[in-house]
């Protein structure tokens, strides 16, 4: 007899994503001297950062001083690990999509694929200009990195975003439940538009509808079921 639940396999590394995602929360630093108004998350300020003294000032290096070597080390550390949960969440898309071609049909599901790999390079190229970054602090001759840090941060979040736009088209077939799955898919791509226009708050609520969303799926995973199948026959 075959499962009926086919997205269990994408559930079960969602699953190791959630732990990873709070090893990581915990890793992170949660308060730094400064933040431009608006951001409340030390990370998401980091990974929008837009000029070299705001970036200096992150890291403590006001009124002449260096920068914070602990918190630079904390930030680092978090960083590498990052590599391996982009990893492991564009797994989870990878896997969630693949079966929803298999399922529906629709060839349009590839497309999240494709954007779950591009997530995941662009967020190991993110990383690695984080880390160049601070290892640039006390030079101060970084700018170049931080533009291009500006690119690849908004391909990944912008890929991520998409990716719920178009998985959102799966959830619409179904009933109320289904529909406000659907609906909620949009979430992310619009709070993307509203943070990209408004940088700060919204960042914040833009990068907490991802992780709603990924939570979601995830969910969904292990609660979906399709009709039981023995011997080759519908239940």
């Amino acid at each position: 007899m075959k499962t009926n639940r086919p997205f269990i396999t994408a559930g079960y590394v969602g699953i190791i994503l959630i732990l990873l995602g709070l090893f990581l929360m915990a890793s992170f630093p949660k308060h730094v001297p400064y933040m431009a108004k608006g951001f409340q998350t030390p990370i998401i300020y980091f990974e929008f950062v837009e000029t070299v003294k705001e970036t200096q000032q992150l890291f403590g290096m006001t009124k002449g001083l260096l920068p914070d070597d602990n918190l630079v080390q904390k930030m680092d550390f978090a960083n590498k690990i990052d590599f391996i949960y982009a990893f492991v969440y564009a797994l989870f898309l990878f896997l969630f999509a693949q079966k929803l071609v298999k399922i529906s049909g629709k060839k349009i599901f590839v497309v999240v694929m494709v954007l779950a790999i591009l997530a995941m390079v662009t967020d190991w190229l993110e990383n690695i200009k984080l880390i160049t970054i601070t290892e640039s602090l006390i030079s101060g001759s970084f700018q170049n990195d931080i533009d291009a840090l500006f690119v690849f941060t908004w391909i990944k979040w912008g890929s991520l975003a998409l990716s719920f736009v178009i998985i959102s088209e799966w959830f619409f077939r179904g009933k109320i439940v289904s529909t406000i799955f659907a609906f909620l898919g949009w979430i992310p791509i619009i709070l993307g538009v509203l943070a990209f226009k408004t940088p700060g708050f919204y960042n914040e609520l833009f990068a907490i509808s991802i992780m709603f969303m990924f939570v979601s799926l995830i969910f969904y995973s292990f609660i979906y079921k399709s009709p039981q199948v023995i011997d080759g026959l519908k239940e």
